[in-house]
């Protein structure tokens, strides 16, 4: 292989990984969609049981989605997540008992997110 001209392993595998990207963005895309049709907000306390439900009531999401509901699930509540801990971040030094009270909601509700290492107050 050393010599030849063509991509090496390490550029198959980047390749590999785009491609399984690009499945998995199109698997959200319509879920996201689907969520706007039936008017469905996305919260951290969304369940995979909650998501799966709402898939199933469309026959042409569930079979692209297929066996990715696991996936799926992951991806769109990381993104919840992330964007929550962005709002957090953006709270000022005026509403930090506010922030706090927000840290304070997720651990009772048994969030596993830990916002004392993502929260920099400025």
């Amino acid at each position: 292989m050393l010599g030849l001209p063509g991509s090496s392993p390490l550029e198959l595998f980047w390749d590999a990984v785009d491609e399984l990207d690009m499945e998995l963005d199109h698997k959200v895309k319509g879920v996201e969609k689907l969520f706007n049709d039936k008017s469905f907000e996305v919260t951290d306390k969304t369940s995979l049981e909650e998501l799966e439900e709402i898939i199933k009531s469309d026959e042409l999401v569930s079979k692209i989605v297929a066996g990715d509901i696991g996936a799926v699930y992951r991806h769109v509540s990381g993104t919840v997540r992330l964007e929550r801990i962005s709002r957090l971040r953006s709270l000022s030094s005026t509403t930090w008992p506010l922030g706090r009270k927000l840290m304070a909601d997720d651990a009772r509700s048994g969030n596993t997110a830990d916002f004392r290492k993502t929260f920099v107050m400025h």
